[in-house]
Parts: structure tokens; sequence; C-alpha cells
């Protein structure tokens, strides 16, 4: 297993993203199953677990007001709320399957950004009495059945992708070896995943 963490902004979140490398790795041990097999309300779940054994809290899927104009507010839902220390924030998940074979035609870095935007896109919507506002963007990259010798080169070139997004934090977890456990069935080797974070900020 190969995971690293990279945060400047907001570098409070680092202990939850610490602690999301850690209890993925726990459910992985324990259940013998990965938590990347499933679907954006998963991914979120993991995070607010992330923020709990942090000795932080979380809410998930909380009922708010949402409007990109103030006199245009309506009732909506907000993907998770946490807190680290006195910080509050409030965050819009996506989630996005990154196809990361060899022959792929567009760059992953451009993959990650479209669903980092997706996510802001929705993060906009959030009050500022939610908190800070960020757009979170769960990616799980895929590689073909017929490139399996090459994923470690593959999940190195998806690494430096999340280097050069938009991200302005991120973490990751990815398999090193074992490939056929991660194994689709559709032809597809599923190797791990990555959180994406960015703020954003008041009047964008």
């Amino acid at each position: 297993m190969k995971h690293d963490i990279y945060t400047n902004n907001p570098k409070s979140i680092r202990p939850i993203l610490e602690k999301w490398i850690l209890v993925q790795d726990k459910y992985i041990k324990e259940v013998e199953d990965y938590p990347w097999w499933y679907n954006e309300r998963a991914s979120i779940s993991f995070l607010a677990a992330s923020a709990w054994k942090s000795n932080n809290i979380a809410l998930e899927e909380y009922c708010t007001r949402k409007g990109i104009h103030k006199n245009k507010m309506k009732n909506g839902r907000c993907d998770i709320y946490f807190a680290c220390g006195k910080e509050r924030f409030a965050g819009e998940a996506k989630q996005s399957w990154i196809y990361s074979g060899s022959r792929s035609k567009k760059s992953i870095k451009d993959k990650l950004n479209d669903g980092l935007e997706d996510a802001k896109r929705c993060a906009r919507k959030l009050h500022k009495v939610e908190g800070r506002r960020l757009a979170i963007c769960f990616a799980i990259p895929y590689v073909p059945r017929d490139e399996k010798k090459n994923i470690n080169n593959l999940m190195r070139d998806f690494v430096e992708a999340l280097d050069q997004s938009d991200a302005t934090s991120y973490a990751y977890y990815l398999l090193t070896n074992n490939f056929d456990s991660c194994d689709g069935e559709d032809g597809y080797y599923y190797p791990g995943n990555a959180i994406l974070i960015k703020e954003i900020k008041r009047g964008r």
C-alpha cells in the first residue's frame, strides 16, 4: 500500500486526511473489501468517520438553504459538514472514475479537474453560515486488465497528476501489489482512490 497527504489550504484538515487513510486501511483489513468499489455516498461516510476519529465532528447529508443569489435561496442538502478544531467546513462532493490507462485520450490532470469543477459548482451554492466551503472530489483510477504489469507506473502518473491538479489539499491510498484482488471483472483493475479538496472563496 502506498499513501501520502498534501495540505496547503486548508492546512487544518490534515488530521482528518491522516485518519481518512487509516479508516480505509482498517476497513480493508477487517472486511476484506475496498471502500472505492462503492458510490459517492459511501465515500462521504469514510470522510465523516475520519472527522470523528480525529476527535472532531461531522454531519452528512443534512437539509440546508442553498442558492447562488441571496434572494433566491431554496431548500437543499449539503453533503458533509465537519469541524477541525475551531474551524467549520461545509463540503459538496463528487465522485469521478478516472480512466488511467496509457491509451487515455485526455490527461489525468484534466479529468481530476473536471471532477473538482463539478464539486465547485455545487459548493458555491452553500450559504456562508455553513462555514468555509469546500469542493471535494473522490477520484477512483482504473486501469485496463492488459496493463496489469504497468499499474505501479500508471499510478505514479496518477499521483503526479494529483500534484498538478487544481486541488489545494489531497490524499491518496493506492495498492502496490495483489492487483487481482481489485479486479472489477469488467476488464479493469481499481487499485485505489484519492480525495481532492479546494476551498471556494466568497464571491467565486
